[in-house]
C-alpha cells in the first residue's frame, strides 16, 4: 500500500524522461526505482550513466536500479524480498495488503477490463462464425501459454455458449448474426432487397459494381456476403478502397490478408 508514480513525466535536457516509479519520502524527496532491462547494449548504457547522473543531482533523492541478472538469479521472490527491504532501509514502510483489500481497490478496473475481454472474444467468435462446438473444437487444440489463459478460454468458451442461448430464447439477434443471416440469405437465391420503407428498392442480381470502402477491415464475414452476391451476379464488378496504414480493427475481426491478397480472391483484377 505504498503511494508510487509510475512513469512520471520529466523535462530533462529538452528531452520527456519517464522513470519507472517514483515514491516520495517527503515533500524534497524520495525514491526512484529504474529497471535496466537491456544492460550490455552500448548505447542503452549510456543512458543508464545519463539517470544515473540525473539523480544523483536530486538532492534528497536515492535512486534504486535493478537488473534482469536480480530476477534470474534468485526468482522473482528472492527479487521482491530484497526490493522491500531496501525500501525499508530508505524509510519507505510498506505492509501487505490482504486479498479482500487488493480486491477492494481493484474490483472496478478488473470487472471492466474483463468484461472488455469478453466482448471482444465473443466478437472474434461471431465474425467467424463460430458454433459452440466449433470453438470448444478450437480451444481443444490451442496451446496455452499460461493456466490463466486456459481459465479464461474455459470461462468465455461458457460464456458465449450463454449467450448464444440468451439471443435464441429471446428472439433476438446480434449485427454480427444479422450478416451472417443475410450471407445465407443471398446464397439461397433471395437477391431483392428494400430499404427507407419500401422507398428504394433494388436487385442484386442486376449490380454492376460494388464498391468496397475501407477495404483494409475487411473480414471473412464481408467475403461471405461479398462471394454470396458474386454466385447470384457473376458479371458485378467488385471496387475496392483501402490504406493498409490505416489497419486498425484487427481486434474486431478484421484481416490485412484479404487486402494483401485481393488478386487471390478476385481474380484478374487490376490495382
Amino acid at each position: 500500500d505504498i503511494a508510487y508514480r509510475y512513469e512520471a513525466n520529466y523535462r530533462w535536457n529538452g528531452e520527456n524522461y519517464r522513470p519507472d516509479f517514483l515514491i516520495r519520502t517527503s515533500s524534497h524527496s524520495g525514491v526512484a526505482i529504474e529497471y535496466f532491462g537491456l544492460k550490455g547494449e552500448p548505447s542503452y548504457d549510456e543512458q543508464i550513466e545519463r539517470k544515473r547522473q540525473f539523480w544523483r543531482n536530486q538532492q534528497g533523492w536515492v535512486l534504486i536500479e535493478r537488473f534482469p541478472s536480480d530476477i534470474a538469479s534468485g526468482g522473482p521472490d528472492d527479487f521482491a524480498r530484497g526490493l522491500v527491504e531496501e525500501l525499508e532501509n530508505l524509510g519507505v514502510a510498506g505492509r501487505r495488503l490482504e486479498e479482500e483489500e487488493i480486491w477492494s481497490q481493484i474490483a472496478r478496473r478488473a470487472i471492466d477490463r474483463f468484461t472488455g475481454a469478453v466482448t471482444g472474444f465473443i466478437g472474434r467468435c461471431r465474425k467467424q462464425n463460430l458454433t459452440p462446438a466449433g470453438l470448444s473444437d478450437l480451444i481443444e487444440k490451442h496451446p496455452s501459454v499460461s493456466s490463466v489463459e486456459w481459465s479464461f478460454l474455459q470461462l468465455a468458451n461458457s460464456i458465449y455458449v450463454g449467450y448464444l442461448d440468451r439471443l435464441a430464447t429471446n428472439g433476438d439477434e446480434d449485427f454480427d448474426g444479422l450478416i451472417w443471416r443475410a450471407i445465407e440469405s443471398v446464397r439461397q437465391g433471395n437477391t431483392r432487397f428494400s430499404r427507407d420503407a419500401g422507398r428504394e428498392r433494388g436487385d442484386l442480381r442486376r449490380l454492376r459494381f460494388v464498391m468496397v470502402d475501407e477495404f483494409q477491415d475487411f473480414s471473412q464475414m464481408f467475403l461471405g456476403l461479398i462471394q454470396g452476391i458474386l454466385e447470384s451476379n457473376p458479371s458485378a464488378k467488385v471496387f475496392a478502397v483501402g490504406d493498409d496504414w490505416q489497419a486498425i480493427n484487427g481486434f474486431a475481426g478484421s484481416d490485412l490478408y484479404f487486402f494483401e491478397h485481393f488478386e487471390t480472391y478476385f481474380p484478374g483484377s487490376t490495382r
